[in-house]
């Protein structure tokens, strides 16, 4: 431009100026009616009044240009104003809704009309009205930005969190304040928070509840973080602990220091999960066991920790050395009630070697001493071979209660069944009922099966005088249902415990424990006797 100014003009401006400038023509016109100009004035006159016109036209040219770049500016900033993210409005210094985007009618969940032109602070929660009001203040006051969290309501009357952020200015002119507000809905973020705090507490009464604190190790320095829990497990005060890895270890068991701290700084160095256990030294002398499991974690800024439980076991490390003893004691009373029954089987073997074989032997002894050479000799063999068959018989029967070889060749089912039959009489009837045995069981479980079975019977026919014994034996998957019944007297369960704690009752339940197997007697005087046992198949020691 020729004068090296830019000029804008509005549309009022330009018709103040062109009046101006008609009316000063008119004058000079009045004034010059009596002059003549010479042609050189005329054309220079004529020269500048172009130069001016040209300029103008530069100038209008420049003003459009310039009011197109201010409407790009305008319709820029009114977009992005209107578009953003975040709710705007605009307050006058009476708390009244000048203006707002299209965000913030979102977030008041009414149109701009119904926004417009009403106070803010209706859209506040009535109990933190007081607290808007100083932020307004605060921001007023300080003329810094400032910020605060307030629960909302929208026009429907629904709450929600929002961050409020603002700025507040006085005009020069009118001295009036103008609050910038920017608002976004947190409630999201703060129900989430609450669901953190909500399942850190329950994390905190289980962890309380469980005799269960937390640690931490950060790896850099070697300090260690506990909290009240664990110092309290530790024994350690929670206002005099110091965090340092040697105080931390002096109150563990002198005995298990070195094993503790070796097994920490292996997880600590070669990033892997600890599992250990140790004893602590209280202030009353106490020695008490505590569980420490922890692992290494890596952080978001990249910096790792290690992050572990510390539990109270005391209680149950009392309960496995309880039950520790009472497996002994266990142990100690199967071993006593096996040594009884060996010896039981040895009398029982002994006298049936003495009232059996030996008399049998006795008689065969009599028969050759008293055989007279006069009478036939046809006579003695048939006597001698009489006694031999009882001989064998009963040699058979004793070798068959010891070990019944076929138990080992053909399996319970057989070894059952052949055993009733030798035991049936013409006075007594033994039935079986073996199912589902398709395959053959251990050899223990067998023998163990065939014991209790035979220890039944043999109970049955010393104390209940029956006609009829049933056994039933049925493979149930992983058990074995054993049911023993007989129709003999019978007795009242409540009036002979005597009996129920006899050693053949012992005996089966000594079996029994091996197998975590159950019994239990059904009886009633006169009704017979039911005996019911659930075993495993397989024994555990």
């Amino acid at each position: 431009m020729g004068t090296g100014k830019h000029y804008i003009f509005g549309r009022d401006s330009l018709m103040i100026l062109r009046k101006q400038a008609e009316l000063l023509l008119s004058d000079k016109n009045n004034r010059s009616e009596g002059l003549s100009l010479s042609e050189n004035e005329i054309r220079e006159l004529f020269h500048e009044v172009q130069v001016q016109q040209v300029e103008l036209d530069m100038q209008n040219d420049e003003l459009k240009i310039a009011n197109e770049e201010l409407e790009m500016q305008r319709a820029k900033f009114a977009n992005l104003f209107d578009l953003a993210p975040v709710g705007y409005f605009i307050l006058n210094d009476l708390g009244i809704i000048e203006e707002v985007n299209t965000t913030g009618v979102n977030l008041l969940a009414a149109g701009k009309n119904q926004i417009l032109n009403r106070r803010f602070q209706i859209f506040i929660s009535p109990a933190e009205g007081e607290q808007f009001y100083a932020f307004l203040r605060k921001m007023l006051i300080s003329g810094s930005k400032h910020r605060c969290t307030l629960k909302m309501l929208t026009d429907r009357g629904e709450m929600f969190h929002a961050r409020i952020e603002g700025t507040a200015t006085t005009s020069k002119e009118t001295r009036r304040a103008m609050y910038y507000l920017a608002i976004i809905d947190i409630s999201e973020l703060v129900n989430t928070q609450q669901h953190l705090l909500t399942a850190k507490e329950r994390l905190e009464l289980a962890l309380s509840a469980s005799a269960t604190g937390t640690w931490e190790i950060l790896p850099e320095t070697r300090n260690i973080l506990l909290d009240d829990s664990s110092c309290r497990i530790n024994g350690l005060d929670t206002e005099e602990f110091d965090g340092l890895y040697e105080s931390f270890f002096r109150h563990i068991h002198s005995g298990d220091r070195q094993r503790v701290e070796e097994s920490l700084n292996e997880a600590l160095q070669n990033h892997t999960e600890l599992d250990i256990d140790y004893r602590v030294i209280q202030n009353n002398k106490q020695i008490k066991y505590v569980s420490a499991r922890g692992l290494n974690v890596q952080r978001e800024d990249g910096s790792r920790s290690f992050i572990g439980i510390l539990s109270d076991i005391t209680d149950k490390k009392k309960l496995e050395k309880k039950a520790n003893t009472l497996k002994l004691n266990q142990q100690k009373k199967i071993t006593s009630a096996i040594l009884k029954t060996e010896e039981k089987e040895r009398k029982r073997i002994s006298d049936s070697l003495h009232d059996g074989i030996s008399q049998l032997l006795y008689g065969i002894r009599l028969q050759l001493q008293q055989y007279n050479k006069t009478e036939p000799v046809e006579t003695l063999t048939t006597n001698i071979n009489q006694l031999l068959d009882v001989l064998i018989k009963e040699t058979r029967n004793i070798s068959f209660e010891l070990a019944p070889s076929i138990l080992n060749d053909f399996g319970i089912k057989v070894a059952i069944e052949e055993m009733a039959a030798r035991l049936s009489s013409s006075t007594l009837k033994i039935s079986t009922q073996i199912t589902d045995l398709h395959q053959r069981l251990n050899i223990e479980t067998e023998l163990s099966i065939f014991r209790i079975v035979q220890e039944l019977i043999n109970n049955s026919i010393k104390h209940a005088d029956p006609r009829h014994i049933s056994i039933v034996i049925k493979d149930s998957g992983k058990y074995v249902l054993i049911k023993v019944s007989d129709d003999g007297s019978g007795f009242d369960t409540d009036e002979k415990k005597i009996f129920l704690k006899g050693s053949g009752i012992a005996n089966i339940k000594n079996r029994l424990t091996l197998y975590h197997g159950s019994f239990s007697i059904q009886s009633k005087p006169g009704k017979g006797t039911t005996v019911t046992i659930k075993t495993e198949k397989e024994a555990s020691y």
